[in-house]
């Protein structure tokens, strides 16, 4: 019950409950020839597919079991200002990006189901959002975007139901949904990081070379 992602299978449902019940009309009382009532069944039938859609974009939010990390990242240098970074997530995809920088920082989605509302135990679930290279200003001081953000999302064109769910009254008191965004951290050479979620956050921790100890350097805003 743990591992369910309790809000993509709750779209899923409603976007096949919805899309039934408008088949089930047309077929029931005829609609080819009652133009009202045709309508009300493709509207149906649209959010009916909507609600499939929004499901499925839901999917690609994994769980996270407790003492697991988000990610591993491993930071490779380049020429120049560049760095590979392959990310490796909790269930063993991988994935390369290049880009520019002496820094770098990652972002992902969260969501947490409110225990004491629904009465539900679910594990949290995250979705890496993007990785960003920055570099320092002339004078060394500040930081900078170098380079476009490079999207880490597996299915770029589906449906993002994140800005509708925001905007639905009352479900931030059902689900807690926030995006997470680590610390800017340098980019080091041959190096291996640990992304973990945490009460106050992502939070980065460098995985030694020597053991299996790791540092913790960085922690979200």
């Amino acid at each position: 019950m743990q591992n369910l992602n309790i809000p993509a299978l709750i779209f899923i449902g409603l976007g096949a409950i919805v899309c039934l019940s408008a088949f089930r009309l047309l077929w029931k009382y005829k609609l080819l020839g009652r133009f009202g009532l045709l309508l009300i069944c493709v509207a149906l039938t649209g959010s009916g597919v909507i609600f499939v859609m929004a499901g499925l974009d839901l999917l690609e939010y994994r769980p996270i079991p407790d003492g697991a990390p988000v990610a591993i990242v491993t930071l490779s240098r380049g020429s120049g200002n560049q760095f590979v970074a392959r990310i490796s997530d909790n269930t063993g995809v991988e994935s390369g990006e290049k880009l520019t920088g002496e820094h770098w920082q990652i972002g992902a989605r969260v969501f947490r189901l409110n225990r004491q509302v629904i009465g539900l135990e679910m594990m949290p679930m995250v979705r890496l959002e993007y990785l960003r290279g920055l570099t320092l200003s002339s004078a060394g001081e500040t930081l900078g975007i170098a380079s476009a953000d490079r999207s880490l999302r597996r299915s770029r064109n589906r449906l993002d139901v994140w800005p509708l769910l925001k905007k639905i009254p009352g479900l931030d008191r059902l689900i807690f949904m926030q995006t997470n965004t680590t610390f800017k951290q340098p980019v080091e050479d041959n190096a291996t990081y640990l992304l973990n979620l945490t009460n106050f956050g992502l939070v980065i921790e460098r995985r030694r070379a020597d053991t299996r100890a790791s540092d913790t350097i960085d922690s979200s805003m």
